[in-house]
């Protein structure tokens, strides 16, 4: 089960956005699979049924490694283009493979550097990445959640809330150290 603290908002900028979101995970008995009953009404989403299915995961743009200045402009657009129509629609939630990011692609990287207490949301857009380290290479993403109107869930404006795992944590079952990052437009 996944929980985010909607009512402040957190954006995974700060150490302190820690435990504004929550990850549960059991196996076994599916009884437990209910929100708490102390949970605010207001805090509710609408049961929303989920269907599964497999689909290619492609990195975004900014991720295929080309330089994109030595390129005419036609073999950009082409690029562009085809990686749009590789693009699910809308709304994206998906489990697992590359996120597909709304702002800044680089979340292992502020995962990674967020967690070792690093503050990121400076309001000028600034901040302070270095390349990337061994260590942000070991978050993947969990869990990724489009704003979906259907399903009543809002994110900023038009955003995605991202949950990342580190890989060692993953296959050791310890969901306590998930890192959660909203991007919005």
């Amino acid at each position: 089960m996944f929980f985010y603290e909607l009512e402040h908002g957190s954006w995974g900028m700060e150490a302190k956005d820690s435990g504004s979101s929550v990850v549960v995970y059991e196996t076994g008995d599916q009884s437990w699979a209910t929100e708490p009953a102390d949970l605010a009404e207001e805090a509710r989403f609408p049961t929303y049924p989920v269907r599964f299915a497999w689909d290619a995961s492609i990195p975004s743009e900014e991720r295929l490694g080309i330089d994109w200045k030595r390129l005419a402009k036609a073999e950009r657009l082409a690029i562009e283009a085809a990686v749009e129509a590789l693009q699910p629609p809308g709304p994206i939630h998906q489990v697992g493979g590359f996120a597909h990011p709304v702002q800044d692609p680089d979340m292992e990287l502020q995962c990674q550097s967020v967690t070792e207490g690093a503050y990121l949301g400076y309001s000028d857009g600034s901040k302070t990445l270095g390349p990337m380290s061994s260590d942000a290479a070991d978050w993947r993403l969990l869990l990724q959640l489009d704003t979906d109107n259907d399903a009543g869930m809002m994110w900023g404006d038009t955003g995605m809330l991202y949950f990342w795992i580190r890989e060692q944590d993953a296959r050791a079952g310890d969901f306590s150290r998930i890192w959660m990052i909203l991007q919005c437009c």
